[in-house]
């Protein structure tokens, strides 16, 4: 009776063991992937990003994010710092590894420019401040 008690009781371990080691290899199957698929896995995000913010990545960049400051009522104003964005060049092809200047839209007139290196996903940060004003609410897209 004890000895079928202990059997019972290893083979649950072992079924513990089981479930931990499929998940770590689940996990190393994603981490392959995305690191494979990295760039176009942000490619498509960048895309997502636009769509919802009613920029286009034909327009050469799609802005991702900043740290933003906005001030004002009927004219806002708002500095940006640490401003991320995708730039693409005429082909479509996201631009990796290289400095990318690019152009601030504030609901959509042309802006100032930014200079952002991309790194090897694509992804270019300019530090900033860059200030930027419009009628609220603000809209910040960018193009080439």
């Amino acid at each position: 009776m004890q000895i079928t008690k202990m059997i019972k009781q290893r083979e649950e371990g072992q079924g513990l063991v089981e479930y931990a080691l499929i998940l770590v290899l689940v996990a190393v199957i994603v981490i392959v992937i995305l690191t494979l698929l990295g760039s176009q896995v942000v490619f498509v995000f960048a895309r997502v990003v636009g769509g919802l913010n009613g920029d286009v990545i034909s327009d050469g960049a799609v802005f991702l994010a900043a740290d933003q400051t906005v001030s004002g009522s009927a004219i806002c104003t708002a500095t940006l710092t640490d401003i991320k964005f995708v730039a693409v060049d005429g082909n479509g092809d996201m631009i990796k590894d290289q400095s990318v200047t690019r152009t601030i839209r504030v609901n959509g007139v042309a802006g100032p420019s930014v200079t952002g290196t991309a790194s090897n996903t694509g992804i270019a940060t300019a530090a900033g401040p860059v200030t930027v004003s419009g009628s609220c609410p603000i809209n910040i897209t960018m193009s080439n």
